[in-house]
């Protein structure tokens, strides 16, 4: 009997996914290009050397990994987390503002928790999550209603990769930046 391979989950694919659900499609079928190549190390150079790196005390980009159920592998590497004795902060952050109304975008969100679900999996601790936006810092409750948000994200970004189904979406002004706007054009012209 052939062991079933393990599905992975990034909680940076998750926050890519809320985002935008096509985004994971688009990024499943088609390679990105050179430019977009160059865009993502860039930025993550400019992450970790300018945002990163001020988080003194941190443990800082570790990779780490757990099993849920449903095959279901979720590894990330947090931005920073300090580990306390009966808790662990988890900070995330951003280079961009937060919104100007809520708390924080949802997408950050869901990343976030998975970083936090992942550490308190590890180490079975109170987990505290804090998002760095330019502007503020924003805490997101590590509790039950959140936690069950996140399984229904990570559920449908799985099914979403395994069936390449291209989602209705709201579109907006986010749209104008994204390497797959000409596609998303073609696709809802033949909706």
């Amino acid at each position: 009997m052939v062991a079933e391979e393990k599905f992975k989950v990034l909680p940076s694919k998750l926050h890519s996914h809320v985002y935008c659900p096509r985004i994971t499609v688009f990024e499943t079928i088609f390679k990105p290009s050179l430019k977009q190549r160059i865009r993502m190390i860039l930025g993550r150079i400019y992450h970790v050397f300018f945002e990163i790196l001020k988080l003194r005390g941190y443990r800082r980009e570790e990779l780490l990994e757990i099993e849920l159920g449903g095959n279901i592998v979720l590894r990330g590497r947090p931005d920073g987390y300090l580990e306390k004795e009966d808790e662990i902060s988890v900070v995330e952050v951003k280079s961009y503002r937060a919104p100007k109304w809520g708390d924080a975008w949802d997408s950050d969100k869901a990343q976030i928790l998975a970083y936090g679900l992942i550490l308190h999996k590890l180490k079975g601790k109170n987990i505290v999550l804090k998002i760095r936006y330019i502007d503020r810092e924003v805490e997101v409750p590590f509790n039950t209603e959140n936690v069950s948000w996140l399984f229904e994200v990570i559920e449908d970004y799985k099914r979403t990769v395994q069936s390449s189904w291209i989602k209705d979406v709201r579109r907006g002004v986010k749209c104008s930046k994204c390497p797959f706007k000409e596609l998303c054009d073609l696709i809802d012209s033949l909706s």
